[in-house]
């Protein structure tokens, strides 16, 4: 399909690598194959598609290094491989995504220092490299000036200005993880309160069924409830962009942002850290507790 110019398969069941003959589409304007199960690495031949303008891998099983190849795509504006198990550093060539305005590689296993060619990059607007295993000195100029503690958390050797919540940096200092125990517990006794809430509410709950059964008619009076898919860009214009003003609080497994929709509705969205230990259970956990309440 050599004519194709846009390739919408996101949020399907898609299994295996993604092919080789996909990088030979080279009038492709726009790729999405996010929330799939695709797995194996990326194709150094994405070098090809260099009039492609917005490629979506996110939420898939995608691993090795990203290719240093991918600084050809001149004309890319947008681009997510957000939630993968990429590892390796973030190439240099980046700081070649001349038109780059929106960058997502976050909750991946990347390491290695930020490269400072990305302070070139003068369209971005949004940048999340958290959740990952990077380290050093975070960028100071450019579009750096402008983004928040949001775009680095989970980067516990990362150090930079007060400001982005990391660690001071100094001269000649490698950006040790200085982890003290008033660190730890800033995280630990917020979620241990989350948790104790969570059980008393549902305790209570269920002891008021009890006391208070509903009979079949007052059961039908509630309104069913209708379920949206909210994507990842609504919850990103939603948090503006996941700002700092918008966070709730922070637990030892993820944080939580308050935002609003476009239609005026208020939500919270909890980041979830999948790399903690005990991150699952944590979640399922949660689960259980909601699933036993009218939230």
């Amino acid at each position: 399909m050599t004519s194709l110019r846009a390739l919408y398969l996101g949020f399907n069941q898609l299994t295996y690598v993604i092919p080789l003959s996909l990088w030979r589409l080279t009038y492709l304007l726009e790729v999405d194959f996010s929330s799939n199960s695709l797995s194996g690495s990326l194709s150094s031949k994405i070098e090809k598609m260099n009039v492609l303008r917005i490629l979506n891998l996110s939420r898939n099983q995608l691993s090795g290094d990203i290719p240093k190849t991918i600084g050809s795509l001149k004309d890319l504006n947008n681009l997510s491989l957000a939630i993968n198990r990429l590892q390796g550093s973030i190439p240099v060539s980046f700081g070649e995504l001349v038109s780059l305005e929106f960058l997502d590689l976050s909750d991946n296993n990347l390491s290695g220092k930020i490269p400072k060619s990305l302070e070139g990059l003068h369209h971005l607007k949004y940048l999340n490299l958290s959740f990952n295993k990077l380290q050093g000195e975070i960028p100071t100029s450019g579009p750096f000036l402008n983004f928040s503690d949001a775009s680095f958390m989970s980067n516990n050797a990362l150090c930079g200005a007060p400001r982005l919540k990391v660690l001071p940096w100094k001269e000649g200092d490698l950006c040790k993880n200085k982890t003290t125990w008033p660190h730890m517990l800033r995280y630990i006794l917020p979620t241990i309160g989350f948790i104790m809430l969570a059980v008393t509410l549902a305790f209570a709950w269920k002891r008021w069924k009890k006391r208070n059964p509903k009979s079949p008619a007052e059961a039908d009076l509630y309104p069913l409830v209708t379920w949206r898919r909210i994507f990842h860009q609504q919850l990103v214009q939603a948090t503006n962009g996941f700002s700092s003003n918008n966070l709730l609080g922070k637990g030892s497994f993820g944080l939580v942002y308050q935002g609003t929709l476009s239609d005026g509705m208020n939500i919270a969205i909890k980041i979830m850290n999948l790399q903690m230990e005990g991150a699952f259970k944590s979640f399922d956990a949660k689960c259980e507790v909601l699933r036993n309440i009218r939230h």
